[in-house]
């Protein structure tokens, strides 16, 4: 059989200068193996995308992603991850209050953990974007010659005047990221939240354009245990590189941190913060599984599950364990309880947060509770 080169290429003149047609055969490309960030799951050179509903973990996972990079944090089921820097966009945390306290209790090494800052260009400073600060990316990257991580939380917050629903608009976008991705081993992490659809599908769920998943070679879907709301399952919903199904759990837990930076009299010694805490063995849980409604109690045992809170709350806030025994005593099921927190949550009605190492809930807009 008669072989064609292994490179051909044309030229030739076109209407607004000369078109250029280049041909390579599969010969002239160099076989490898894939590298993984996660070994089966996270690979190098690549986008992965992480999705979930807010507040369950999603950049709590990042943070300890960043501690598996800079100081040899173990990964779930064994692993250890290239060692090297990571560079973090985030759009919604405060890099001083929240950011740094979650990385240093995750055990990330600050030192190797970047911050990418506003582009300033001809003596002006503009936020970055995806669509328009490419080049300013790419010397980013030129930067950190050990650069393995980067995560941007969420991606939909960075698309600059692109449409994050039009799945041209996105490839288009990304297409660059993905080839510098390749081009220097970088495994790059796009965080992105869940619609308000009610499909048990997770890459129909995911918010914008569900290109954002078909870009990634692999994706997958933080979200609650339906039998445990303080449990989150980490699950795959799409991998193209890897058979690895496996689910991993872990609960975000208080922590207590050494401040380094109290510096000045009235900077607080000790930190209140948070990190997650893996189960050690893996299991199987589709993702479908976690985006079921779930629904265990009456809509009337639920709407008095809601109202009982509300009461509890409404002269102060009162500790999650207080609440949890007062409901008890109430007549109240534990599961009752949990699904009506979570819908008071999800309507703005009521928040909980981290206090004295425990966890707190109060009011925020009770008048929210009755919204359909």
């Amino acid at each position: 059989m008669a072989f064609s080169a292994d490179r051909m290429e044309s030229r030739r003149a076109a209407g607004d200068g000369s078109l250029v047609v280049t041909l390579r055969s599969l010969a002239d490309f160099k076989a490898k193996a894939i590298s993984w960030l996660w070994p089966g799951k996270i690979p190098l050179g690549k986008l992965t995308l992480v999705a979930g509903p807010g507040g369950q973990g999603k950049s709590q996972f990042i943070c300890f992603l960043a501690a598996a990079v800079t100081d040899d944090a173990i990964l779930p089921g064994g692993a250890r991850a290239p060692q090297g820097t990571v560079l973090y966009l985030s759009a919604e945390d405060d890099v001083e209050d929240t950011i740094k306290p979650r990385m240093l209790a995750a055990g990330a090494d600050p030192h190797c953990v970047k911050v990418l800052g506003d582009i300033r260009l001809k003596g002006e400073e503009q936020a970055f974007d995806l669509e328009s600060g490419f080049a300013y990316f790419q010397e980013a990257v030129r930067l950190m010659p050990d650069l393995r991580l980067v995560a941007i939380d969420p991606v939909t917050a960075y698309m600059g005047k692109a449409e994050a629903h039009k799945a041209a608009d996105v490839r288009r976008v990304l297409k660059r990221y993905a080839d510098l991705a390749a081009e220097r081993a970088i495994a790059v992490v796009l965080v992105t939240h869940l619609n308000r659809g009610t499909s048990t599908n997770a890459a129909e769920r995911t918010t914008a354009s569900i290109a954002f998943v078909h870009v990634a070679r692999a994706s997958f879907l933080i979200a609650p245990d339906p039998n445990d709301e303080d449990r989150r399952v980490f699950t795959c919903f799409k991998n193209n590189l890897s058979p690895d199904t496996s689910a991993f759990a872990f609960r975000i837990v208080p922590e207590r941190i050494a401040n380094p930076d109290a510096n000045e009299p009235n900077d607080p010694g000790e930190l209140e913060t948070s990190r997650i805490e893996w189960e050690p063995d893996a299991f199987d849980m589709h993702a479908s599984e976690l985006l079921v409604k779930n629904e265990p109690v009456s809509g009337r045992r639920n709407e008095d599950a809601m109202a009982f809170i509300l009461t509890q709350i409404e002269d102060g806030p009162i500790e999650s364990n207080a609440l949890l025994e007062a409901a008890r005593a109430h007549g109240i099921a534990v599961g009752t309880l949990k699904l009506a927190r979570r819908k008071l949550k999800e309507r703005g009605a009521m928040r909980a947060y981290l206090q004295g190492g425990e966890w707190w809930v109060r009011a925020l807009h009770p008048d929210r509770a009755q919204r359909n």
